[in-house]
């Protein structure tokens, strides 16, 4: 068994080798007797494994009330003030209007000045002449 295919076992089974399947488990503890490499390599997986099988203990029934307590306790700041929503609100609707209007008072402004397409005058709306192709 050659160093790569047993990291490929080891990683699919694990490093408690009585887990293995038999035929791969005979040919990994032959090429453990014979590799120094491999044992250190499953040696250093077990003590992975092992780090992560600590048995933690459960927690008692009041766990989640002291959790919620010690968040109730903690000082409650807003992240945004209720009087400050409506004016908030209100600036970007004044702002969209402005922004609207200035768009349609500069592209009325355009196509009167450069001559592109039909312009009424005695209204802030302009009209364009498109030709077959796509363009003006």
């Amino acid at each position: 068994m050659t160093e790569q295919e047993f990291r490929d076992y080891l990683e699919s089974y694990g490093a408690a080798l009585e887990k293995w399947p038999r035929h791969l488990r005979v040919k990994a503890e032959k090429a453990l007797v014979e590799d120094a490499a491999l044992r250190d390599l499953l040696t250093a997986e077990k003590e992975f494994t092992r780090a992560f099988t600590v048995d933690v203990p459960v927690p008692d029934g009041e766990f989640e009330n002291r959790i919620l307590a010690a968040s109730y306790a903690l000082p409650q700041k807003p992240a945004l003030r209720d009087d400050v929503l409506p004016r908030l609100t209100s600036w970007r609707i004044a702002a969209s209007v402005l922004l609207f209007a200035a768009g349609l008072a500069l592209g009325s402004f355009h196509a009167a000045r450069t001559g592109d397409g039909v312009t009424q005058h005695d209204t802030l709306m302009s009209y364009y002449a498109y030709g077959e192709d796509g363009g003006m």
